[in-house]
C-alpha cells in the first residue's frame, strides 16, 4: 500500500470513528455557531467588553452602531437598521451588501440556514446581564 493511501485511510477512518466529529446531517445550534463564527471577535454575556468588534450583549431591537466606546463606521452609524433577526441574517451572511462601507473585518462563511440559527440564538436565547 502507498504511503498516500495509507495516510488517507487514516484519516477517513478518524473522522468516522471519531465521537466528537460533527455528524453532516446535524445541525450546529446557534450558541455553537456563535462560538465558532463570532466568538474570536464579539463578546457576549453580562459585563463584557469591547473585542476585535462590539459587545452582541442584548442586540435585539437595538438600532445598529449604538454600543458605546466602539468606532463604528459612519456607514453603520446612519444606516438606520435595528438588528432583529431579519436584519442580522442579512449582516452575518453578507456585511458589506448590506451596508456598503462598513468595516465589518471578518468575511462570514455561514449559509443562510446557519445565520437564522445563529441570529435566533443572539436575539433570543442569549444569556442576558
Amino acid at each position: 500500500m502507498s504511503a498516500s493511501r495509507t495516510v488517507i485511510l487514516t484519516l477517513a477512518w478518524l473522522l468516522v470513528s471519531n465521537p466528537c466529529a460533527v455528524r453532516a446531517d446535524t445541525p450546529l445550534d446557534g450558541e455553537t455557531l456563535f462560538r465558532l463564527a463570532c466568538q474570536a471577535c464579539h463578546a457576549l454575556g453580562p459585563e463584557t467588553p469591547h473585542r476585535i468588534g462590539p459587545p452582541l450583549t442584548n442586540i435585539a431591537d437595538k438600532p445598529a452602531g449604538t454600543a458605546t466606546d466602539y468606532p463604528y463606521s459612519a456607514a453603520l452609524k446612519q444606516s438606520g437598521l435595528v438588528w432583529n433577526r431579519p436584519t442580522l441574517v442579512a449582516w452575518i451572511t453578507g456585511a458589506e451588501r448590506l451596508v456598503p462601507g462598513t468595516l465589518m473585518a471578518h468575511h462570514n462563511t455561514l449559509q443562510a440556514p446557519e445565520a437564522l440559527r445563529l441570529a435566533e440564538y443572539l436575539t433570543r436565547s442569549a444569556p442576558r446581564p
